[in-house]
This record gives C-alpha cells, structure tokens and sequence, in this order.
C-alpha cells in the first residue's frame, strides 16, 4: 500500500514538473515573440527615422541619405524622384546619382521635360540652396507670391511619401510591395511608378501605364465614385508618360 502511494506521489509530482515546464515554455515563447516583434518593429522605426530626419535635419547629407535609402529599397526610381511645386503646374526631381554622385534637383513640368537643374554641393548650406530652388520657380514664371514659394514644402512631401511608403510595404501579405515600387511621384491621391497608376485610397486597384492610351478611362474611372480625382489623375498621367489618348471605344476596361 506504501509502495503505491509512493508510486502515484511519484507520477503526481512528475506531472505537475511536466506541467510547470510546458507553463513556462509557453510563457517563454510568448515572451520571445513579443522581442522579436519589438526587434522588427524597431527596425521598421529606424527605417522610417532615416527619412523623418530630414525634417529636423536639413542637411544635404540627410537628404542624400534618405534618397539613397529609398532607391537601394526600391521605393524610388533610380532617376530620382518627383514632387509637385505646391499650386503650379511644375515639379521638383531629387536625384542622386549612385553611391558618391551629387545632389541634383531638376525643375520639370507636367511631362518630365527639364526646365532648370541645380546642383547642391558639399559646401553649401541648406538655406542658400533652398534659396536657389525658390528663384528657379520664379525663373520658370510661377512664383506665388510672398510665403507660397516654398520648396521645404515640397520636401515635406516627399519625406512623407517615403514614411508611409515603408509603412505600407512593411508586410508582404499587405501585397504591396511589387505595387509601390519605382515611385516616380506622389500626387494628388495618386502614385506614378515606372509601370502602374495607384489610387492611394484604393491600393488594390492598379492601371498599368502601358494601357493609359486606352480611351475609356475616364468613363471608368467616373463610375467608380471615387472622390479623388480620377479623371483629372488619368490625363495628368497621360501627360506624365508621353501616352496621348487614342480616338474610339476600346471596350476592353
């Protein structure tokens, strides 16, 4: 009788050694998890904070930084990319030019076609250049008056774009990360890349550029509902791309 109960005393024990041992490796992976999604999280802030530094830090080298980081990530095109001068019809390009290249800023229009570019050298500050881009869009005949021409705007922009372009394409399941890639630019609700056309309030709807010479986008579009532009998006695009609108019905939308 004493031999039993010492037996079941025996595997009592070892089944409540048992159950504290799966207790806290449960807790134990739970409380992994949590590091390595802190870990993650973590990285996508730093990330992210290479672009955000730019607004505090209005250095060249911040800017280049973050403009480098974007191309090597694939968010930006290698050509640079571009941000529209806030209330005009012209847009700034932020290029770098591989790993030891200059700053360059080329003021363009609608269609790509370059007015003026400027160079930012090592030497100068950040003041003096952004001077120079004010006076390049009072050159080019589209200066708002006194407090409107501001390129730091446009940079803001451009910044942000970057930020919520990580963001976005943070996870892979999200399914944007072959979408929101090569940006050529952000503007009005809507992202330009090398191939697509993207709502950004309807990231799963995409227009390849190769079709924007189809002719009913813009009844297509219209009948969407969508309340951000969409026709007025379609022949900026067009514009954009060198792709005119072709006569006729293509049925094919």
């Amino acid at each position: 009788m004493a031999a039993t109960q010492l037996v079941a005393e025996t595997a009592q024990a070892r089944a409540d050694v048992a159950l504290h041992t799966a207790e806290h490796t449960a807790e134990s992976l739970a409380e992994i998890e949590n590091r390595l999604v802190a870990s993650q999280t973590a990285e996508l802030d730093r990330e992210i904070a290479t672009y955000q530094d730019v607004l505090s830090n209005a250095s060249r080298d911040a800017l280049v930084t973050a403009l480098r980081r974007a191309t090597e990530r694939g968010l930006i095109t290698p050509n640079g990319v571009r941000v529209p001068v806030w209330w005009t019809t012209l847009h700034y390009r932020f290029v770098v030019d591989g790993k030891e290249g200059p700053l360059i800023v080329r003021l363009e229009h609608d269609d790509q076609s370059e007015i003026t570019q400027l160079a930012w050298a090592d030497e100068e500050d950040a003041e003096t250049f952004y001077g120079r881009l004010v006076l390049a869009v009072r050159n080019a005949g589209q200066d708002l008056g006194t407090g409107l021409n501001l390129p730091t705007e446009s940079v803001s922009r451009v910044v942000e774009m970057l930020a919520d372009v990580t963001r976005l394409r943070s996870q892979e399941p999200l399914g944007l990360r072959d979408t929101l890639r090569a940006i050529i630019e952000r503007r009005d609700g809507w992202y330009f890349t090398e191939s697509l056309v993207v709502p950004a309030d309807h990231l799963d709807y995409t227009i390849q550029v190769s079709r924007l010479g189809e002719p009913d986008w813009e009844e297509h579009l219209h009948r969407k509902g969508w309340n951000n532009n969409p026709v007025e998006a379609i022949e900026f695009a067009r514009r954009m791309y060198g792709i005119p609108r072709r006569s006729g019905t293509s049925g094919t939308i």
